[in-house]
């Protein structure tokens, strides 16, 4: 989608293809590769949801510390034990840095 002048990614498409990669990733080590990298993207593009966000964080193992590659160490700060995702950090979208979001609310292209 990159390479094509006349379309851009959005959030919806940010959010497909990470559900592609949880399905259709050749093992796990991969599936986890491609999530960062599709994540980052997602990042990169301003197209993180709060859904991309936590479809994200439920699906990253960080076996690697790949939460602490990803986020802004700001972001980190008092959001570690938390339970409900299984690294153990409850970040929202309201954390991230605001280029993150800032396609987030545009309908059609971003």
């Amino acid at each position: 989608l990159q390479s094509q002048t006349h379309i851009r990614p959005n959030v919806y498409s940010y959010g497909i293809m990470m559900r592609i990669v949880l399905r259709f990733a050749s093992s796990p080590k991969e599936q986890q590769r491609l999530l960062k990298h599709v994540f980052q993207q997602c990042c990169d593009y301003g197209c993180v949801s709060e859904e991309n966000l936590h479809r994200f964080l439920q699906c990253v193992t960080d076996n690697n510390g790949v939460i602490e590659r990803v986020f802004p160490k700001h972001v980190l700060v008092g959001k570690q034990n938390s339970r409900k995702y299984k690294h153990g950090y409850h970040i929202c979208v309201d954390d991230l840095p605001t280029e993150w979001t800032t396609n987030v609310n545009k309908i059609g292209h971003s």
